[in-house]
């Protein structure tokens, strides 16, 4: 499976913390390592996984 197809680590760990209804503030504030930043890229891999483009891609 290609780098495109995969999630990465830090991705994976975000989306697993969004799931278990973390809101975005607190996984920022407990996780030293992860901005706001991360998490909308960490949502940016999940849509292209799905083969869908965000909106921010339909503008551009």
């Amino acid at each position: 499976m290609s780098e495109q197809n995969k999630l990465s680590e830090k991705s994976k760990i975000i989306l697993g913390l969004i799931a278990e209804g973390h809101s975005y503030s607190q996984i920022v504030d407990g996780h030293s390592g992860i901005s706001y930043l991360d998490i909308f890229n960490a949502a940016e891999d999940a849509l292209r996984l799905n083969g869908t483009k965000s909106d921010y891609e339909t503008r551009i």
